[in-house]
This record gives structure tokens, sequence and C-alpha cells, in this order.
């Protein structure tokens, strides 16, 4: 649960969970997408430790963006569109990191990222949030890694992994 701001009839709120799991914020640019983010983030950081909640960062305007966030005990890295090879790889490790989870649910007999925690609350597993700014661009100069991308959305929900998309214009993925 994140507090994104204050409205007449109190806090606006997003849960990950119960509303998602996965985000897709779009808007031109100037709207305020990039700013949303972090607010989620911070907001995200705040009220969760870096034992139950880790992220990713994918900036493809530069790295500026997410600079900050970067700075975070959650962060396990920040990936801009100066390296493609770096993208390419840190994809590969979310993907490598849901198949031990599967491994682990397996194990545990769990059907589910909320089952695991209630059966093994002794081994912590925190969630993974991605999040991509300027996604239409990340799709553009990374396409074979979209199949990738799907895959992981897809296996993510009910492994403790969500994706946070933002982009310019969400029907021109």
């Amino acid at each position: 649960m994140a507090e994104l701001g204050q409205g007449r009839s109190g806090p606006t709120t997003l849960d990950l969970v119960g509303d998602g799991p996965h985000l897709l914020i779009g808007g031109t640019t100037g709207s305020g997408k990039s700013e949303l983010v972090k607010t989620l983030m911070l907001s995200l950081a705040c009220r969760y430790g870096p034992e139950e909640l880790n992220c990713i960062l994918f900036d493809f305007k530069g790295g500026a963006t997410f600079h900050q966030l970067n700075q975070l005990e959650h962060s396990l890295g920040l990936v801009t569109d100066l390296s493609q090879a770096q993208a390419e790889r840190t994809l590969e490790s979310i993907r490598s990191e849901l198949i031990r989870r599967e491994k682990l649910f397996l194990d545990a007999d769990a059907g589910d990222y909320g089952e695991y925690r209630s059966l093994r609350p002794e081994l912590p597993l925190a969630r993974i949030v991605v999040v991509i700014d300027e996604f239409r661009i990340f799709a553009h100069e990374l396409p074979e890694t979209m199949d990738e991308l799907m895959r992981i959305a897809t296996l993510g929900r009910s492994l403790g992994l969500h994706l946070i998309l933002s982009t310019q214009r969400p029907q021109g993925l």
C-alpha cells in the first residue's frame, strides 16, 4: 500500500497487490509521470523495509530521473538507455530470480507469494518492483527482450514481482 497524496476524502492510496499486480502510467511529456513513479516508490520505501521490498529501476531518459531512488537501500540497481547489454543482463537476472522463487514455492508447497510468506515466515522474501520509465523507448531499443518481459509480467504476479511502466503513449506500446 502506497500513499500518493491527500484528496478531499482523505489519503489517495495504491495497493500493488490489491489493485495490481502491475501498473501502467500514461501521459505526455511534462505531465508528471516520472514524479508519480518517484512518489509511489518513495511511499513504498517509507512503508516497507528493504527486507520486504526491493526495486529495479530502468530509466530510459539517461538515468537522472531515478538517480536518487537508486540511493535507497531497497534498490537493486539502476539501468539506463546508455547500456543495452546491462538492460539485457538485468532482465536475465530477474528471470533467474523468478525461477529460484518457483523452486522455493514448490519446495514449500506454496501456490503464490502470500502463501509462501505464511508458510515460511522465517525465510524472508522481498517483493520486487521493476520500474521502467519511458517504456516505449525501452521496447524500441530492446525489441528482442519483449517476450521475456511479458513472461516476467505473467509469472511475476504470483511470485511477488510487480511491473510499473510509464510511457507517453500507452496505446502505442
